[in-house]
């Protein structure tokens, strides 16, 4: 299970749950990762087609028609790209994906099994296999969870993702297949055939990010403190959004001239008197912001998995001419979505 962290200090405050998918033998997101990690699927497709085309945006449209036709691959909401090189492009780069956070991607197959530790770079774990580790687990799986078996693949492509008797090459008739059941450069490399044979293909993902739901739970204190801090509306807590809590002055403090939050790493109680109770421990790292009256706090997260999962204590109040009151607080933990 995934630890629960504090939020880090580089928060940037610019102011103004998670299951897997199972369905006919996938898993995903894959077991092994927690909320915020990221990962790539690689599957065989189901269906065989020729290698013909010149376009490398055809084979691309096969294997992401394959993996659509799957609901569990359909609901991922990521592009798919053929594993192939052709004339014009290598599959090394064709399939490169600039990730969202710095780091490796590893990659699996459909079934949550790891296939390699990491998909982006010159010769990773993934394109490597010519002269480093072997993949960790055959390519076999299909988009809707099947069992290739010992299959030919087209691929086009080297070893480390290079061309090497590309698909659709007009100057010759053959093109470069793969094997599914291979763990070493031959998934990708093991002989050539006629380009006119119907074969399948190796489908890649995107960068997808293992899903955690961000939360916001009202918590009074004890003495209660009015409940007049509302949650974010256009958005929760959410990496690479702005999360917009505010006061609201129906009832609480209509005269006020000024909103703060603060922004604590734990919770507390502690009873203030006719202050309020204060929700939210002052002594850790504490961020103050400020804002017009019933305006919205603007909270941006970065887009950054360092964050995902982190919790915070937030606590809402008001000024008056006269004095300060404070309002309930928001325990929220940031997520992905």
């Amino acid at each position: 299970m995934p630890t629960t962290r504090s939020v880090p200090t580089l928060v940037v405050i610019a102011l103004a749950a998670c299951s897997n998918l199972t369905a006919q033998g996938l898993i995903l997101p894959p077991p092994d990762l927690n909320p915020g990690d990221q990962y790539r699927v690689l599957f065989v497709t189901d269906s065989t087609r020729d290698a013909t085309s010149t376009e490398v945006a055809d084979y691309d449209a096969f294997v992401t028609a394959d993996a659509d036709a799957v609901p569990t691959l359909a609901a991922l909401g990521t592009t798919w790209q053929a594993v192939v090189s052709t004339e014009s492009i290598h599959a090394l780069a064709h399939t490169a994906a600039t990730p969202p956070f710095a780091g490796p991607v590893p990659v699996y197959r459909p079934d949550g099994a790891r296939v390699a530790d990491d998909s982006t770079g010159g010769r990773s774990h993934l394109w490597g296999t010519i002269t480093g580790a072997p993949l960790s687990a055959p390519v076999r799986m299909t988009a809707s969870g099947q069992d290739a078996g010992d299959a030919w693949v087209w691929t086009g492509s080297t070893g480390a993702g290079r061309a090497d008797w590309p698909l659709g090459d007009t100057s010759r008739p053959n093109a470069t297949i793969g094997r599914t059941l291979q763990t070493t450069n031959r998934w990708l490399r093991t002989t050539n055939l006629p380009q006119t044979r119907s074969l399948r293909l190796f489908g890649l993902s995107g960068i997808l990010i293992v899903p955690l739901d961000s939360a916001e739970s009202t918590r009074l204190g004890s003495p209660a403190n009015p409940q007049a801090f509302l949650p974010g509306t256009i958005s929760g807590p959410v990496i690479g959004q702005t999360w917009d809590p505010r006061i609201d002055h129906t009832s609480f403090l209509p005269g006020a001239v000024a909103d703060f939050a603060i922004f604590s790493s734990a919770p507390t109680n502690q009873s203030l008197g006719s202050l309020g109770t204060l929700l939210c421990d002052l002594t850790g790292h504490v961020v103050l912001g400020t804002a017009g009256p019933g305006v919205p706090f603007g909270v941006s997260f970065p887009f950054d998995n360092a964050f995902v999962g982190a919790t915070m204590c937030v606590q809402g109040g008001s000024l008056d001419a006269s004095s300060v009151f404070l309002a309930n607080a928001l325990d929220v933990t940031i997520g992905t979505r």
